[in-house]
């Protein structure tokens, strides 16, 4: 396999509509004989001894890239599963390779938006662990797929995050009628209060864009704004 980075924009909106690049995701485009594989099954195919190594590339790989697009404010999400990294040396050494990645790529940690993907089992204690960690270092925190229920927000009380992505489905859901849309901007306005940026992705549309900017919402992410691009780009 060959490994590649794909950077999907992320973008904030002004009162006038008109966009500003904040941001970009690093998503993995594994390709294997000249064609590209799915990433679900590219690392369905990884034994399990390799997975932390090779989620350890990946970010490393993003990092290095966005460093080479020589755009000195964007910040860059990674993702992370945590649970791949379950001793505290682990976690010490993992956040160590990233940082020493961010340095080399002319980075510095504040730009890099670590994005954390909880599985059920995962143990909440190790979680606030790795994030402690990763915030002792300057690193930024964010949590993705937030639907507000029982589990999203003690997940939220628990990392305290400075940027919260919402699920793109039930986000959808709610633009379709004004209750759901007031209820949007509450949550947005909420977080915003605490100091959390909120994060609208999968955004189709135009008109979604549009409701998103009548809705006040800082950062927003989909496909009618920009598909995710193959390094260098």
């Amino acid at each position: 396999y060959t490994l590649h980075s794909a950077l999907q924009p992320i973008f904030s909106q002004d009162d006038r509509g008109e966009l500003t690049l904040q941001a970009f995701e690093g998503l993995i485009r594994p390709m294997r004989n000249g064609e590209f594989v799915r990433p679900g099954e590219f690392f369905s195919m990884v034994e399990a001894r390799d997975r932390a190594k090779i989620d350890s590339l990946c970010r490393s790989l993003h990092i290095f890239n966005t460093g080479a697009l020589n755009r000195r404010r964007a910040k860059l999400f990674v993702n992370f599963h945590p649970g791949l990294f379950i001793t505290d040396m682990g976690i010490r050494r993992e956040v160590e390779i990233i940082k020493l990645a961010t340095l080399e790529a002319g980075m510095t940690p504040d730009r890099i938006v670590c994005e954390i993907t909880q599985k059920e089992n995962d143990s909440a204690d190790m979680l606030s662990r790795f994030v402690e960690e990763l915030r002792k270092h300057g690193f930024r925190i964010a949590i993705d797929e937030y639907g507000a229920e029982e589990r999203d927000v003690a997940r939220l009380n628990l990392l305290k995050p400075d940027y919260v992505k919402f699920e793109a489905d039930w986000v959808k859901e709610f633009l379709e009628n004004s209750a759901g849309s007031a209820l949007l901007r509450v949550m947005v306005n909420q977080f915003r209060e605490q100091g959390i940026l909120a994060i609208f992705e999968g955004l189709e549309d135009l008109r979604q864009v549009d409701m998103c900017h009548n809705l006040d919402v800082p950062l927003l992410q989909g496909y009618a704004l920009a598909r995710p691009k193959l390094a260098p780009t």
